[in-house]
């Protein structure tokens, strides 16, 4: 008997279940029910009026799956057939995760309704729809309704529909709810939630200064889970003076620790943003001593850095834009790197590349290390790619501890092409090197330096969407852990005219694109879709009551329960419950 309850407590929860790739979730087509089940019939206020039924039926004496509601009430009180929010939750989550309902209704021709009585929607006992026409009567059609939802506050958790007429007779079917796009309140419809199922690094970057007290603090821990300095984890920054080092990036670390964020490091070894006693210190010297001086000045400043922020960046940018524009290399081919960079003259070749891997690892063992570079990503479009892959691969190759490659990707909408950065992910992964995106930015409409020509156009927004969206697939696809967007609004871009070309995801007012909800969904659809491996588990029998053991995605057992219905106390997430994948909201 009490498998028998466990597959009912299944069945329950697996529905009503809405489809990943769809903003819709259909609640009752009631083809799932027994025919002659019975829903309540209530007053306003929820008490049940005897007399009344809403039962079960078959739609047409000819089919006996295709089913509806049936509700009559012949009492002088107005009846409301009761039915039960989504997901089980009360009136004040549906409102903010809702913005609208429809559902079908038909008035018989042959009941004794007065001909002016309307339709009624309540929350509870508040009111979120009430239709200014009175319901036509039809002899077979259902005419289907689209309400849109009044916000209500109330913790009821049932959806109450009446003609207001006594006595009445209608016939309900195809009840579905509306997602609103995004919500900030609603932990789901951002990225970062779906991002914290896979375990994937989604992040922007950020300031000193922020904090969760503002909005735009707030924006930047609820939609992201990574956090990268713009500036201030840059040399300049972190040692302005000989072996005087500035912890001003301490802020924005505690900020990511209190918001349960990661964070990016950015970035140790780079031509630019050097202070100038860096320069001065190695070109007063030469031959043997000005190589050993550069060794000096950069290996005890990645040390000290990397090492005061040890086991709290779970990446590092190691090397950051070392090689020359303009190339076009073949795969196997060569590569040319910066040899006017002050470490390159300073240490005689290019070798201070390998150094400053194997000093950042030695420094933090467990944080991953990448290379990084702008006009990186598009295979056939950039020869930079090339490039890099070469050079990537003979310090792979030479044993030197790099995790992977980072693509910065500023880039625009008319210009950038995801399916070229799948073909350079396909390359890098054969060779054994992680991709991910660091700086990505997509601008619109045209600019000429400072000066802006034509702002963002609504097509290209659209085909922006569809390209932000399109690289997250690919990214997942091939589990990229990290995909970096370098800013969180478009008023607060590195870039000229960014408020009209519009690069991020969030506008100026820190509402999102349509690129932040195709990326949302692009996560979502994937953690929901992909197959998870099945978990064995055991079921104990103990004192005659079913024990189940429940696992994580990842496949550790966090627990045990004796019915499914105990599985929605848990933390939200998906868990392994008799090799099933089940999402608690």
């Amino acid at each position: 008997m009490k498998k028998l309850l466990l597959l009912f407590f299944v069945s329950i929860l697996s529905f009503p279940a809405f489809p990943a790739d769809s903003e819709v979730l259909t609640l009752y087509t009631f083809n799932d029910f027994e025919l002659g089940y019975e829903f309540p019939v209530v007053t306003s206020n929820g008490k049940q009026i005897y007399g009344a039924k809403a039962v079960i039926e078959a739609a047409s004496s000819t089919s006996k799956t295709n089913k509806l509601l049936h509700v009559t009430n012949p009492t002088d009180t107005i009846g409301y057939v009761a039915l039960e929010l989504p997901e089980g939750r009360d009136a004040i989550y549906t409102c903010k995760k809702y913005e609208s309902f429809s559902f079908q209704l038909r008035r018989p021709s042959s009941n004794t309704e007065t001909e002016t009585c309307v339709l009624e929607i309540l929350f509870g006992s508040k009111r979120v729809y009430a239709d200014s026409e009175p319901v036509k009567r039809q002899s077979d059609k259902l005419i289907t309704y689209t309400c849109p939802i009044t916000k209500v506050s109330t913790n009821n958790k049932q959806m109450r529909i009446a003609l207001l007429a006594t006595p009445a007779e209608f016939f309900i079917d195809n009840v579905k709810f509306y997602e609103v796009a995004y919500n900030i309140d609603i932990p789901d419809k951002t990225v970062r939630y779906w991002a914290d199922q896979m375990g994937k690094n989604f992040g922007t970057c950020v300031n000193p200064g922020i904090s969760t007290g503002d909005t735009f603090g707030k924006t930047v821990a609820n939609n992201f889970n990574t956090v990268v300095l713009e500036n201030s984890m840059k040399f300049d920054a972190t040692e302005p003076n000989r072996n005087q080092f500035n912890w001003n990036a301490d802020g924005v670390v505690t900020f990511a620790k209190q918001n349960n964020m990661k964070v990016r490091g950015h970035t140790l070894t780079w031509h630019g943003q050097n202070p100038d006693w860096v320069s001065n210190a190695i070109n007063a010297k030469s031959g043997a001593e000005r190589r050993q001086e550069a060794i000096n000045i950069l290996k005890n400043h990645i040390f000290k850095v990397v090492g005061h922020w040890k086991g709290q960046i779970v990446e590092w940018d190691v090397v950051n834009e070392c090689l020359n524009d303009g190339q076009n290399p073949a795969v196997g081919g060569g590569y040319s790197t910066r040899n006017w960079s002050v470490w390159y003259t300073g240490f005689g070749g290019e070798d201070y590349i390998d150094s400053a891997f194997v000093w950042a690892h030695q420094a933090d063992p467990d944080a991953k290390l990448y290379i990084n570079d702008y006009n990186v990503g598009m295979w056939n479009k950039e020869g930079k790619t090339r490039a890099m892959y070469n050079l990537a691969k003979r310090l792979k190759d030479a044993g030197i501890p790099i995790d992977g490659v980072g693509f910065q990707t500023h880039t625009s909408v008319g210009y950038f092409d995801p399916s070229e950065v799948e073909l350079s992910i396909q390359q890098f992964q054969a060779i054994g090197l992680n991709v991910i995106i660091t700086e990505m930015d997509m601008e619109g409409g045209q600019r000429n330096g400072t000066e802006l020509i034509r702002a963002i156009s609504d097509s290209e927004l659209k085909t922006q969407a569809e390209k932000y969206g399109k690289l997250a697939e690919i990214l997942l696809k091939y589990d990229c852990p990290t995909f970096m967007v370098w800013g969180v609004a478009d008023n607060r871009s590195w870039l000229d005219c960014s408020e009209n070309t519009k690069p991020l995801l969030f506008y100026a007012d820190l509402t999102p694109h349509e690129a932040y909800i195709t990326v949302r969904k692009a996560y979502q659809n994937y953690a929901v879709k992909t197959d998870v491996p099945e978990v064995e588990y055991e079921e104990l029998v103990i004192d005659n009551e079913v024990k189940l053991d429940v696992y994580s995605i990842t496949g550790q057992k966090v627990g045990v329960i004796s019915s499914m219905s105990e599985l929605q106390d848990y933390p939200a997430g998906f868990y392994i419950v008799g090799n099933k994948k089940y999402l608690v909201k």
